[in-house]
């Protein structure tokens, strides 16, 4: 969500593991609906050093390049 949303953020509690997915709460998601989505193998290998790791994936207020480009 962007900087003015009211909507939650996905939170490294989201990712299951063991079962390889990823929980996309409803109050996390542009539809409202909650879905999983599967962890494949090559992004369980980039995203393997976080396991483990605890609150949001993105922090509130830490802007991607692509932000950071738009608002420049």
């Amino acid at each position: 969500p962007g900087p003015d949303s009211n909507k939650d953020r996905l939170r490294w509690d989201d990712f299951n593991w063991k079962k390889r997915h990823i929980n996309i709460r409803p109050e996390v998601a542009k539809t409202n609906e909650r879905r999983l989505v599967p962890i494949l193998d090559n992004l369980y290998e980039w995203l393997g050093p976080f396991q483990g790791k605890t609150g949001p994936v993105v922090p509130l207020g830490l802007r991607t390049d692509r932000e950071s480009e738009r608002l420049n």
